[in-house]
């Protein structure tokens, strides 16, 4: 089965980033994808995996200070 691609645009929107951050993000290794070749003028394009999308958005949550001041609070509790 392969792996569901989105382009480069579609990701920088669902992740609410800029397009270059997501070009950055798959330099860098945080998100997967493949580069594809371009044709005559068309320097190329990219494609970005939804799989690594959805890891990103799982592993990297930024807490308010209400929802981290909240977690302090159960954290003493529950020692």
């Amino acid at each position: 089965m392969s792996e569901k691609m989105i382009d480069v645009s579609q990701a920088a929107n669902r992740l609410g980033v800029s397009i270059a951050t997501v070009y950055r993000m798959m330099e860098d290794g945080r998100l997967g994808g493949v580069r594809m070749k371009g044709i005559g003028s068309m320097k190329c394009s990219c494609k970005v995996s939804v799989d690594s999308i959805e890891l990103l958005e799982k592993n990297s949550r930024v807490l308010s200070l209400y929802e981290e001041e909240k977690l302090q609070q159960m954290k003493l509790f529950a020692l």
